[in-house]
């Protein structure tokens, strides 16, 4: 049981953090951050990928409820969507808690 209890901590930190960078993103440039970094140039394409790292879970999870909702797609899409953000929001959530264990020590 406490192993679950850690991986649910992961995932709630990587997915909080990648909520937390989508919203800080969508303040400073007033859009909406999508995968699309081909109209970005320069710094700002860097960044935007910098930011994609940890916010790709969010923008992931947005995308599959939008397109369930709106686009009438299968559930089975939202399921394997969710999957991936999951794992993504683990990985990442992993990268941080590393890195604030790192710094408590």
């Amino acid at each position: 049981m406490h192993s679950i209890f850690v991986f649910v901590l992961i995932v709630i930190t990587g997915f909080i953090c990648a909520g937390f960078l989508n919203s800080i993103y969508q303040l400073v440039t007033n859009r909406v951050m999508s995968f699309d970094v081909s109209k970005e140039h320069g710094i700002s394409m860097l960044l935007s990928i910098l930011t994609l790292i940890f916010a790709g879970p969010f923008v992931i999870m947005r995308n599959s409820i939008r397109g369930f909702i709106i686009e009438k797609r299968h559930g089975g899409w939202v399921a394997a969507s969710t999957a991936i953000s999951i794992f993504w929001s683990f990985i990442s959530g992993l990268f941080l808690m590393n890195i604030y264990l790192t710094a408590l020590a």
